[in-house]
C-alpha cells in the first residue's frame, strides 16, 4: 500500500520537529537541567575545592552577632544540610501552630556558628532555623525557631541535639533581629535572640531571650529588656527609659551569674538599682538581692 504525498510530508516534518527538538535539548541541556529540582537543588556551592561543602539558601543573610556583625555565608558540611531539611520535614507543625491547614510554611536559616566548649573535645556546628506559614503574620504572631547542634565523630558529622520549636522570632511573624551564642557556664552554651514589640500607646520595647538547655529542653532562662520607651506612659509604671546592657560573669559555676545596668551607668555604680545581679536558680535566673555593706 502506497504512502500518499499528503503522509509523506507529515512524516518528514515530524522527523525535522524530533531532530530540532534534540538538537535545542541538547545546545540548552545545563539551562535546562537547572530547571528540573531535585534533592541537590536544595543547596549551593560555590567552591570548587571543597565540593562536599554546601550552603543553605539565604545563609549569605544571617546575623552572627548581637550588635548587628553580618557575616556573609557560612559554609556547612554536606551532612548538616542533608540532616536539617529531614528533621524539620518530620515535625508536627500543624500541632504547633495549632492549625489544620499550613499556608505555604517555609524555613530559614538564621543563625549558625562553628564552636569548641572544651579544648579537648571536638568542634561542633550548632544551626539555628526560624519557621512560620503565610496565615501567621498579624502584629501578635509569631513564628518558631529550632536548635540543631551536630559533633564530629569518627570523621562524620552527628547531630547530637535538636530542639524543634523551642522559642519564638519577632513581632507580625518575622524571624529574630539577631542571635549569639554566649557561653553561660562550664560546658554550656546560650542562644541569645532579639525580639522587638510595639503596643498602643506609643511603647516600644526590644528584648533579648536566653535560651538554654535546662534537663532535656532548651529553655527561656533569662528574658531581658534592652530598649524600652512609651511615649505617654502611666505614673504607676516603674522603667528604665532607653537602653540597658547585660553581661555574663565567667567563674567556676556551673551557670554564670548575669549582671545588668542601665545606660550611662557603670558596672561598679554603687547606685541603688542601677546595677543588678542575676543567679540560676535551676530553672532559670532571679535577681539576687545585694548584702549591705
Amino acid at each position: 500500500m502506497s504512502t500518499s504525498p499528503t503522509n509523506k510530508l507529515l512524516i518528514i516534518n515530524s522527523i525535522l520537529l524530533v531532530m530540532i527538538l534534540s538538537i535545542l535539548v541538547m545546545v540548552n541541556f545545563s539551562k535546562l537541567k537547572k530547571l528540573v529540582k531535585n534533592s541537590d537543588d536544595l543547596y549551593e556551592t560555590n567552591y570548587d575545592n571543597y565540593p562536599d561543602i554546601r550552603y543553605f539558601p539565604k545563609q549569605d543573610l544571617l546575623e552572627v552577632d548581637i550588635s548587628g556583625l553580618e557575616s556573609d555565608t557560612i559554609p556547612l558540611p554536606e551532612e548538616i544540610v542533608a540532616s536539617i531539611p529531614r528533621e524539620l520535614e518530620a515535625f508536627n507543625w500543624n500541632d504547633e501552630f495549632q492549625t489544620e491547614y499550613l499556608f505555604n510554611i517555609t524555613h530559614e536559616t538564621v543563625f549558625a556558628k562553628q564552636f569548641s566548649l572544651d579544648s579537648k573535645a571536638s568542634k561542633g556546628f550548632v544551626v539555628v532555623t526560624f519557621s512560620n506559614h503565610g496565615g501567621n503574620h498579624s502584629h501578635v504572631a509569631r513564628g518558631r525557631i529550632s536548635l540543631f547542634e551536630f559533633q564530629e565523630q569518627n570523621e562524620e558529622w552527628k547531630l547530637t541535639r535538636k530542639y524543634l520549636a523551642f522559642g519564638y522570632g519577632t513581632e507580625n511573624g518575622m524571624e529574630p533581629h539577631r542571635c549569639k551564642m554566649v557561653n553561660i557556664g562550664k560546658n554550656k552554651y546560650a542562644l541569645i535572640v532579639q525580639t522587638n514589640y510595639s503596643g498602643n500607646g506609643g511603647h516600644e520595647i526590644e528584648t533579648q531571650s536566653v535560651y538554654s538547655e535546662v534537663g532535656c529542653s532548651f529553655e527561656l532562662v533569662f528574658d531581658f529588656t534592652n530598649y524600652e520607651h512609651y511615649e505617654d506612659y502611666p505614673k504607676e509604671i516603674e522603667y528604665t527609659e532607653g537602653n540597658s546592657n547585660m553581661r555574663f560573669l565567667k567563674s567556676n559555676k556551673s551557670w554564670f551569674d548575669i549582671e545588668t545596668k542601665s545606660e550611662d551607668t557603670e558596672w561598679n555604680d554603687i547606685t541603688l538599682g542601677a546595677v543588678k545581679r542575676y543567679i540560676f536558680n535551676g530553672k532559670e535566673y532571679v535577681e539576687t538581692i545585694p548584702l549591705p555593706h
